[in-house]
């Protein structure tokens, strides 16, 4: 599922990071309404200590916000390792991932409206993949570099492992120290998209990672994550929904 795009460049995803359902129902109407084609739950902000009932709880409030909003649905759950909030173990991530697939099925979510996040540095990632596909759910399997931005072949070469694993979305993100960054991210995109028939996401994080967001669809890139101001301001490095419908 590659969502239908409601204007022109890469489809603009709105992360949201509330802890109840009826505040994320809430917030992915606003992000339809000012222009987003997917709204991202980071499952990782309402995981605490009764981790498998906060999964319970947010799974139960899914198909209420499929109800009322028509953009599909991408649910994260990034660990620390990742620049998550999730301090969790592999294995516990891998128990986690694959309780919310049964959940999701039992609740009768439909997978055709919903995306799932799968770290590939997980060892269970190739498993979890192939699990949440045969349930019908796309998958975007991501790699995050937070350290800094490798060089362009490396960067080509994540990606393609990234595609080695059938039907997934490609998302690889990098911490951009300077623009020299952004442009070996976005060459490589490009190299790896030309050669590839499949949808990757790449996106430079920090303040000087702006332009990977304004510009990736230009070298290849299909998504950029963009947010809505609720009040309480943009972070550095953030860019508004309303700036990437201009880029």
């Amino acid at each position: 599922m590659v969502p239908e795009l409601r204007h022109p460049g890469a489809a603009i995803i709105v992360p949201v990071y509330d802890t109840t359902g009826a505040m994320f129902a809430e917030h992915a109407r606003s992000a339809e309404m000012a222009g987003a084609d997917v709204v991202e739950w980071r499952l990782d902000y309402l995981v605490g200590s009764h981790a498998s009932r906060s999964l319970a709880d947010a799974v139960e409030a899914i198909p209420e916000v499929l109800a009322t909003t028509r953009l599909p649905l991408m649910l994260t759950l990034r660990t620390a390792g990742q620049g998550g909030e999730a301090d969790i173990s592999p294995g516990h991530y891998g128990v986690m991932l694959a309780e919310l697939l049964d959940m999701l099925v039992h609740a009768k979510v439909d997978p055709a409206r919903v995306m799932l996040d799968v770290e590939f540095s997980n060892p269970s990632a190739s498993s979890l993949a192939r699990r949440a596909q045969e349930l019908g759910f796309m998958v975007v399997l991501s790699q995050a570099e937070l350290a800094g931005t490798p060089d362009c072949d490396m960067l080509e070469m994540e990606l393609e492992e990234l595609l080695e694993v059938p039907g997934v979305i490609a998302h690889l993100a990098v911490t951009a120290r300077e623009d020299e960054d952004v442009q070996h991210l976005l060459d490589a995109t490009r190299a790896v998209s030309g050669r590839y028939d499949r949808p990757i996401i790449a996106v430079a994080m920090g303040p000087e990672g702006l332009r990977s967001k304004r510009e990736g669809y230009r070298y290849g890139s299909a998504a950029a994550w963009a947010s809505i101001d609720w009040g309480q301001g943009l972070l550095p490095g953030q860019i508004s929904v309303e700036e990437l419908l201009r880029a």
